[in-house]
């Protein structure tokens, strides 16, 4: 029966990915807002941005965090906001969501 004591509540952690996409030349941030659909849990989410310009990724740092992975609680319910200055991407870049 769900929820009983002593019940261990297992997640599989999946990542997406947007695949690749071409930065439009004004584009200056890849935004990414991240929602949790769940009415009771908060989540944990990750946002990664790639630079795929040279043919290999290159990890952007991602904010608020300032890291090249942000890793961010998001409340039953809500929403989260996040973005990566790809104003330095050639013209390639990635985002991945786990």
């Amino acid at each position: 029966m769900e929820g009983e004591v002593g019940e261990v509540i297992t997640s599989k952690r999946v990542t997406l990915s947007t695949g690749i996409l071409r930065r439009p030349n004004k584009t200056k941030f890849a935004l990414v807002d991240v929602v949790n659909l769940n009415r009771e849990r908060s989540r944990i989410v990750t946002v990664q941005v790639f630079d795929w310009s040279t043919g290999s990724p290159i990890p952007l740092k991602v904010n608020p965090c300032g890291e090249k992975a942000c890793s961010v609680t998001v409340a039953p319910n809500k929403s989260v906001f996040l973005f990566a200055d790809v104003s330095k991407v050639g013209f390639k870049y990635e985002v991945r969501i786990t």
